[in-house]
């Protein structure tokens, strides 16, 4: 089972928008299992703690990734940081709408799910 790691630009996105269908990223992966650094936790509980709509995305992004499975790192660093060293070190997938983070780990040969519209695509995976 491939696993594959998400951040809160993914999260968010995912839950504000009508449900993407993941059916293109199941046919090259088989079912995915999805893992959440116990850090983009943490961005998503700060951001709820704001007024609009960014508030009540992170609300409800914060609600769907309780049924992930926690990764918690001690190592020191930004998020985007822990994502990558896991990502290269564990040979996982991200899931990220974050156009720097993106290009860094397609740059470090890591596969990456992301949105193209109302589309879920992968990219990196031969």
């Amino acid at each position: 089972m491939t696993e594959i790691l998400v951040d809160t630009s993914f999260l968010m996105k995912l839950l504000s928008s009508p449900t993407p269908s993941f059916g293109r990223v199941e046919a090259a992966l088989g079912k995915p299992s999805f893992l959440v650094l116990e850090d983009v936790l943490a961005e998503l509980r700060s951001l709820s703690r704001a007024q609009g709509r960014k508030s009540r995305e992170a609300k409800a992004a914060l609600q769907y990734a309780g049924n992930l499975r926690l990764v918690t790192l001690a190592s020191a660093g930004s998020t985007d940081e822990k994502i990558l060293s896991y990502a290269v070190g564990k040979k996982v997938v991200v899931a990220t709408s974050d156009r720097e983070l993106r290009m860094r780990l397609r740059r470090m040969g890591v596969p990456v799910v992301s949105f193209r519209g109302r589309e879920v695509f992968l990219e990196g995976v031969t």
